[in-house]
C-alpha cells in the first residue's frame, strides 16, 4: 500500500515540475520575443541556446520512447489443439 502512495506522490511531482517547466520556457519565449532574454538569464546567449538544445532532445527522445511503446503489437493469442489422450 505505501508503494503505491509513493507512485502516487512520484506522479504528481511530475505533473508539477513538467507545469513549471513549461512556465519557465514560456517566459523564456516571451523574454526572447521581446529581446531581453539578458535579464532574466546570466547565461551566455551560446549556453543558454545549449540548454535549450539539450532540452529540445530530451523532449524528443521522450516523445519517441512513449510513441515506440504505443506502437508495440499486442501479443497474439491463437489456439492450441487439445492433445489426444
Amino acid at each position: 500500500m505505501l508503494q503505491n502512495q509513493e507512485h502516487q506522490l512520484t506522479l504528481f511531482y511530475s505533473d508539477s515540475a513538467l507545469n513549471q517547466l513549461y512556465d519557465v520556457l514560456d517566459q523564456l519565449h516571451n523574454a526572447a520575443s521581446e529581446g531581453r532574454t539578458q535579464m532574466i538569464s546570466r547565461m551566455s546567449t551560446d549556453d543558454l541556446k545549449g540548454v535549450l538544445q539539450d532540452i529540445i532532445y530530451t523532449a524528443q527522445e521522450t516523445l519517441s520512447e512513449i510513441e515506440s511503446q504505443s506502437e508495440r503489437p499486442a501479443p497474439q493469442l491463437r489456439l492450441l489443439e487439445k492433445p489426444s489422450a
